[in-house]
C-alpha cells in the first residue's frame, strides 16, 4: 500500500510537538509538501512502513485511513529505512479490512499471480502465518531482529546457513525443503556437462578427431584428412 507523509512543519499554537499526517491509499495527492511512503503491513495494532524520510523514535504520526479517519500511531522501532508504528488505539478487524480494500492492487492478473512459483519469502511468510507466530515472535525464536525477518519475507536477502537451519527446525522440515519448496530427493538432478570431445565448433571436433586417428594409425596429423559429403 502506498502513502504520503506530510513534511514536518511548525507546531500548532499551544502544542510542543509536531504531529505529521500519513495519508494512506487515495486520501491525498502528491504535493511538494509530501514524501512517498510504502506501507508493507497493517494490522489491528500497528503498521510497518518504509520511506526515504528520516523519522524519530517515539514520534507520533496521525495516520489517515480510508473509511476510518485519523488514528494516532507511535514509532516504536526503526532499522534500515523501516519503521514499526503502534496505534495508540487499536483498529478493529473490519477497519483493517476496509483500509486494505481501498488500497490499489498491482496490475498483475490473478491468473499470473497463481501461476508464479512461490518464492522463499512467500513460503516463509505462509509458514509463519500458519504457525500463528508474529514477526517479532519468530525473529526472537531464531535469534534475529524483526527487520531481518522482514527482509527474508520480502525476498530482499536470504538467511545464512545457521539462520536457515534454525528456521527449518522451527517449522519441522529440511533446509532444502524450506528454501526450494521441495524435499532434496525430489529436486531435479544437475545436468552433467558434455564431454570435452563433444564441445566446441565443428572445426574443433574435426581437429580433435584427426589427432585421435593419427595417434591410433601412427602417422602425422597432417597425413589425416576428413571429407564430408554434404549431399
Amino acid at each position: 500500500m502506498q502513502g504520503l507523509l506530510e513534511d514536518k512543519g511548525e507546531a500548532p499554537l499551544g502544542r510542543t510537538e509536531v504531529r505529521r499526517k500519513l495519508f494512506l491509499a487515495a486520501t491525498a495527492s502528491q504535493t511538494d509538501a509530501t514524501c512517498a511512503v510504502t506501507v508493507h503491513n497493517i494490522s489491528t495494532t500497528g503498521l510497518l512502513l518504509s520511506t526515504g524520510e528520516r523519522l524519530d523514535l517515539d514520534d507520533y504520526l496521525t495516520v489517515v485511513l480510508p473509511d476510518v479517519g485519523e488514528r494516532a500511531a507511535q514509532i516504536v522501532w526503526r532499522a534500515d529505512g523501516l519503521y514499526g508504528c503502534r496505534f495508540k488505539r487499536p483498529l478493529t478487524r473490519s477497519e483493517v479490512s476496509a483500509s486494505l480494500l481501498r488500497s490499489p492492487r498491482p496490475p498483475e492478473s490473478e491468473e499470473a499471480e497463481a501461476a508464479a512459483p512461490e518464492t522463499f519469502g512467500q513460503r516463509l511468510r505462509r509458514l509463519r502465518s500458519a504457525s500463528r507466530h508474529s514477526m517479532a515472535e519468530l525473529a526472537a525464536r531464531v535469534g534475529v531482529s524483526k527487520p531481518t525477518l522482514w527482509k527474508w519475507e520480502t525476498d530482499k536477502v536470504r538467511p545464512r546457513e545457521g539462520a536457515l537451519r534454525a528456521l527449518a527446525m522451527e517449522f519441522g522440515m529440511e533446509e532444502m525443503e524450506l528454501l526450494y519448496g521441495r524435499r532434496p530427493d525430489t529436486l531435479p538432478l544437475p545436468v552433467p556437462a558434455a564431454p570435452a570431445e563433444e564441445q566446441g565448433t565443428l572445426a574443433d571436433r574435426i581437429a580433435r578427431s584427426r589427432e585421435k586417428i593419427a595417434e591410433h594409425a601412427g602417422v602425422p596429423v597432417d597425413r589425416v584428412t576428413v571429407d564430408i559429403d554434404w549431399n
